[in-house]
């Protein structure tokens, strides 16, 4: 059995093309890791998770990113 977690996602970056500040939010993923994770490791715990979108009622889009303007 795979493990599997749905969960609403706020990430915040800068974008790659033009530096300024992004904020991407997912209403919605599902994700599970992308191999067996050692919660119990005295190293630090790197996790790859793989995953999709999901579309929710009353939603217009899977993302949406949002471009704050610094004051």
């Amino acid at each position: 059995m795979q493990p599997e977690v749905k969960a609403k996602l706020t990430l915040d970056g800068l974008s790659v093309i033009g530096g300024e500040s992004i904020i991407l939010t997912v209403p919605r993923a599902s994700l599970a890791p992308k191999k067996a994770v050692d919660f119990l490791s005295d190293k630090p715990i790197e996790i790859e998770l793989e995953g999709e979108l999901l579309a929710l009622d009353g939603e217009t889009a899977p993302f949406y990113v949002d471009r704050p303007e610094i004051v």
